[in-house]
Order: C-alpha cells, then structure tokens, then sequence
C-alpha cells in the first residue's frame, strides 16, 4: 500500500480486538500494526506449544507475507516447492504441475509451528493476550463490549472473530450451525526421513480407492506427510492410527509404507474433515470473521491458512483507505466473499474426485488426469496463485 492511500480511520479510539492467536489473527495483527492501528489478540489457551505439522503456502500467500516483511525469516525455515505430481497408488504418474516461473514470490511447505513462531516474533508481546477466552459481546454505538470467560470486561473498537472453525464469535453473529462433515479423515505428521527425489522441492499426492497420501519435503531430514480415508464422522482408530495406516497403505508405492513406519504414533495428527456452506455475509456494525471462522474449506487445495493470510492483509487495508471501521470492514467482506466462496466450493470438488472408491469412477478419473494437458493445470493453479499480484 502507498503511504498517500493510508486514511486512519478518524473513529478509532480504542484497539481492535482479534479473536484468536493462529494463523489468520496473527497475520492481521501484524498488517494492522504495520498500518499504524492498535491491536491486541485475545488466545484462550495459556500458553502457545509448537502444535501441528506440516503447511504449504503458496504465492497468494506468501505475497503478503512478503509485503509484511516476513518472508525471509520464512524461507530460512521452509522448503521451497517447485513441481507437485499426482500419481496413483502404484506411482503412476497422473499429471505434473511445475511452479508457474511468473510469480515473483515463491511456494514452500513449512512446519506450522515454525510459521506459528515466525508471526509471533513479528508482534510484541504486549499484543497478544494469553487465557482470554471470549464468552459473549454487545454491540454499541461506537464500539463493541467483550466479557470474557475469566471475567473480565473490555471496549473495543471494532471485533474480529479469528476463532476457527467452531468460533464463538460467528455463532453470536450468524448463529449456531453444526459445520458440514465430507465424509474423510485426515492424519497428518512428520517424518524423520531423506528423500532424494523430493530434494529439488517435488511434492507428490497419490490418488487410490478412496484412499489418498501426500509427501511434502520440510528439508533434508524432514517430510512432511498427510493421508485421507473415507470414514464414518468421528470414527476411532484401532488399535492405533499408525496400525491402521499401515493396513492401509501397506501396499502402496515406495516411500509411503516406509515413511508411516518411521512415523512415531504420538507424531500423528488426526481429523475429520469438515467445511460450511459458504454465507452471504460475515458481520455488521464493528464486527467480522476471517478466516476458517468466515468461511471454513477442506484442505484439498491447500488455501486454508492462504485464504486466511489474504483476509487479513484485504481487512487491514479496507480499513485504512476506508477512513472508517465499519464501511472498512463492509468493503473487506465485499472483496473476499466471491474469491472465498470459489475456494471452498472448489476444494470440496476436488476432495469428493480424490475420495471417489468405485473401480469404474476411479478409472474415468484416471484416465482425464492422465490425458488432460500440464498446461491446464498449471493455468488452473495461476488463477488461484495470481491474487493480489
């Protein structure tokens, strides 16, 4: 943003407060403050642990983090991503997409905890609010009141719901709808691993019968893995999920049985997966959502926490060329409500084509991977990764 556009809004007295210390409300603190506007964020848990596993961050993203100042600090912790292949269980190659050489910023997998820490560094302590847990707020005229379960009370300038996918904010705004299970689990983890053909930064995802595994390298000893399987919501594994993985994927192509073998169990992340149907709006008055609050995706296309970095650098800037909170936060909602709404529609797609389990679906699906051109891939993912550019 030029220095001539920044319009500080002329209403603001007090801080605007962001519900949520992950990814999202990190980001927006961040660009916030770089745009000379109070911020605190308000964590419910005590104290932040390096929790997660691996993320990708593609150029949509990482342009903002750029334009943040971050992404140095993130390179010298991720590995960069320059080719991603989908094959079929027996390594078959299905189609092939090669970074697109007309970004100027780079795609990367990254541990979540090192992304976590790296935004972290970039505020100070002072902004980030440990055990605030919001229980309910109250708009008024010019500001919105939180109580907080510990008790306590705060005014604030405006209220930005960065709490997940169950967030206590948009249940107060939008009310409380269960969100959409899509029928698979996901586990994910790092292994201690070197895979000399995924050093030049080559991730690869491997399509079966209603089965899929990813590998993504971190760095030389590190890689970053994640498998789906069709489940009933909420299904337990037994005797443990390294057992059923195993069971799963034990024939699979090279490296998968091995990297889930060298994968301690307590290193293994497990989730249903889970979206909503997109909304038609995110707040009024001084209040909003971003991010997996707003409009919650599937991982398919790898745009959760991108999708989240964008909101918040568009939120921040709303703000600032608006000269006023609430049209800001109206414009913000207007900018990112169709690009959100594709996303989660598109990702939810993909992820229905990769579950599919019937042999003759799985064999149509296959055989158009194999025949559709690179080039439409690679044209399919520019139109995500060109945003912002």
């Amino acid at each position: 943003m030029q220095a001539q556009d920044r319009v500080k809004p002329s209403n603001q007295k007090l801080p605007i407060g962001i519900v949520g210390g992950g990814i999202g409300g990190l980001t927006l603190a961040i660009a916030l403050r770089q745009f000379e506007l109070p911020v605190v964020v308000f964590e419910r848990v005590k104290q932040i642990a390096p929790v997660g596993a691996g993320i990708s961050l593609w150029p949509n993203a990482t342009r903002v983090l750029h334009r943040l100042g971050l992404l140095k600090a993130l390179r010298a912790r991720a590995q960069e991503i320059r080719t991603v292949r989908l094959q079929t269980d027996d390594g078959t190659l299905l189609s092939q997409t090669r970074a697109p050489g007309t970004f100027e910023v780079p795609s990367m997998c990254i541990h979540r905890a090192d992304l976590h820490q790296v935004l972290l560094q970039a505020l100070p302590q002072s902004a980030v609010r440990m055990n605030q847990e919001v229980a309910r707020f109250e708009r008024q005229i010019d500001n919105v009141l939180v109580e907080f379960e510990q008790g306590n009370t705060l005014s604030l300038d405006a209220l930005i719901g960065c709490d997940g996918l169950h967030s206590v904010v948009r249940s107060q705004v939008l009310g409380v709808r269960a969100p959409r299970y899509n029928g698979y689990a996901v586990w994910r983890a790092i292994a201690r691993a070197h895979l000399p053909e995924h050093a030049d930064g080559i991730g690869t995802e491997s399509w079966g019968h209603g089965l899929r595994f990813g590998v993504f390298p971190l760095d030389e000893s590190r890689v970053y893995w994640y498998a789906c399987a069709n489940e009933p919501m909420n299904s337990p594994d037994s005797p443990s999920s390294k057992e059923r993985l195993l069971s799963l994927f034990s024939s699979w192509h090279p490296p998968i049985p091995g990297l889930i073998d060298a994968t301690e169990e307590a290193a293994i992340i497990k989730h249903s997966t889970f979206d909503r149907p997109p909304a038609k709006t995110w707040g009024s008055g001084r209040i909003t959502l971003l991010g997996d609050a707003a409009h919650p995706m599937t991982p398919n296309l790898g745009q959760g926490a991108c999708s989240a970095i964008e909101d918040a650098f568009v939120l921040a800037r709303k703000i600032m060329t608006s000269g006023d909170i609430a049209l800001g936060l109206r414009a913000y909602e207007k900018e990112r409500l169709q690009r959100t709404t594709q996303l989660v529609n598109q990702s939810r797609r993909m992820g229905n084509i990769g579950q599919w389990s019937h042999p003759l679906s799985i064999e149509i699906r296959n055989t158009l991977m194999r025949l559709m051109p690179d080039a439409l891939g690679d044209l399919t993912q520019r139109k995500i990764f060109s945003y912002g550019k």
